[in-house]
Parts: C-alpha cells; structure tokens; sequence
C-alpha cells in the first residue's frame, strides 16, 4: 500500500470555535457517542459521551443545550439536534494528541 505523505496540522491548546459534521457511535470498550467537530483550517476532533440519553447523562445535558427536549420513551435523532451547528470548546494538549474537554462543548451564541 502507498500513502501520501501529508502536511502536520496543528492547533493551540485553549477555546476554539467549530462546526458539528458528524456524529459516530462506537461499542467498543464501551458504547460512545462521539461528535465530529470541524475547524475553519479543516482539523477535526472528536468529544465522546456515553451513549445514555436522559435528563441528567453528559449527553442529555448538552442534547438539551442545543435545543432538543427530552421527554421519556421518545427517539430523538442527534445527527437533527447537533450536525451543521456551531460549536465552542476547550482543547488540551496530551503528548502528541489534541482533545477536546467534551463538557466544554457549548453552542454557539447567535
């Protein structure tokens, strides 16, 4: 297999602005909901939350910060409530690795 050799991008450690491009479930070790996040220069990261969906989970929390209402037994599909909405965060540098501190992630003010 050949693979193109690609520029290093790197970002700063503290808060940053982005868009929600995606959002990707996960099983193992656990099962995790992770939010996509694009930045202007193209970098994207990822802010994983448990895959629990109520009122007082991390993941319910934020659902609700960008506008969805959780009410008990109803489906709520997240790719509606999060992709294509802007988003602020903090960064933190761990050795060679960029990562979002997920309970930073806030919507963004309009």
């Amino acid at each position: 297999m050949e693979l193109k050799v690609e520029e290093a991008k790197t970002i700063e450690e503290g808060k940053h602005v982005g868009k929600i491009v995606e959002v990707q479930y996960r099983e193992k070790p656990y099962a995790y909901t992770d939010l996509v996040i694009e930045l202007a220069n193209g970098i994207k990261l990822k802010a994983g939350y448990a895959t629990k969906l109520s009122p007082v989970t991390k993941l319910g929390k934020l659902t609700q910060e960008f506008g969805a209402e959780l009410v008990v037994d109803e489906v709520v599909n997240l790719d509606d409530v999060f992709v294509g909405k802007g988003c602020t965060f903090l960064v933190e540098k761990d050795g060679n690795f960029f990562n979002i501190i997920p309970k930073s992630v806030k919507p963004v003010e309009e």
